[in-house]
């Protein structure tokens, strides 16, 4: 008779399940804030389907993850500047 395989299953908890929920509810965020789409941002990280395998449970690089919170802060302050420019031709 052949011996039974036991497959070692991982400990499920809050933080195992999902891993980059802070990073992809900040990514929504931004999107939400930006009006960029979930493709337009994986894109412009060089992954179209990034925020797609995200939401999947893909697990991000520490590397990839320093580059995705690089790229929302800097489009932040794009539109931190845009919106100041606005705002300073609407009140001159």
């Amino acid at each position: 008779m052949p011996r039974k395989k036991y497959v070692r299953r991982r400990r499920v908890d809050a933080l195992n399940a999902a891993p980059e929920a802070p990073l992809l509810l900040l990514i929504n965020l931004f999107l939400a804030v930006s009006g960029q789409t979930k493709n337009a941002f994986g894109r412009a990280l060089g992954d179209a389907k990034l925020v797609y395998e995200l939401n999947g449970g893909r697990r991000l690089r520490p590397k990839t993850r320093a580059r995705v919170r690089a790229y929302i802060a800097e489009r932040l302050q794009k539109i931190e500047t845009a919106l100041l420019a606005l705002k300073g031709k609407q009140s001159g």
